[in-house]
């Protein structure tokens, strides 16, 4: 690996994260998550990390501060939200998640944040494995339920 950096997306960016994020979340409409993403971006409270090898983008992390309560903290501190985080697969298991991850808490602390929190879903291993491997903490397992009403 060269020289990696990191940097705050902008509205010029808006394509970029959009292709990026589509990658990992394939079950939504790629419209959807750039109308998100375009929300992200102008957001105070939220934030798109670019991992840039050469000046290259390979990864990406949407972080976020969440006031309402967050599950595991038993209090009312303000939390850094990792949201998302995907690094293009040619690049992965180089380090690159972990420092947008780093990258992540270092703005959540600028923000005033005391806890980071991250969730993912019951079958998602490597996601399981990446989140502890960082140092997180798992607190709870969730199961949502629906009823379609008459």
């Amino acid at each position: 690996m060269t020289h990696l950096t990191f940097r705050h997306a902008g509205p010029d960016d808006l394509k970029l994260v959009t292709d990026l994020f589509a990658r990992l979340f394939t079950d939504h409409d790629a419209r959807q998550i750039c109308e998100e993403n375009r929300g992200i971006i102008q957001s105070e409270d939220e934030t798109i990390l670019l991992a840039c090898l050469d000046n290259t983008p390979v990864g990406a992390a949407h972080a976020a501060v969440r006031r309402e309560y967050v599950e595991g903290t038993f209090r009312e501190d303000v939390s850094g939200y990792l949201e998302a985080i995907y690094v293009l697969p040619t690049y992965r298991f180089k380090g690159i998640a972990r420092q947008l991850a780093l990258q992540c808490e270092s703005w959540s602390k600028e923000k005033g944040c005391k806890v980071m929190a991250s969730d993912c879903d019951l079958d998602n291993l490597a996601s399981e494995r990446f989140h502890k491997k960082t140092g997180f903490v798992e607190v709870s397992r969730n199961i949502h339920f629906i009823k379609v009403l008459d």
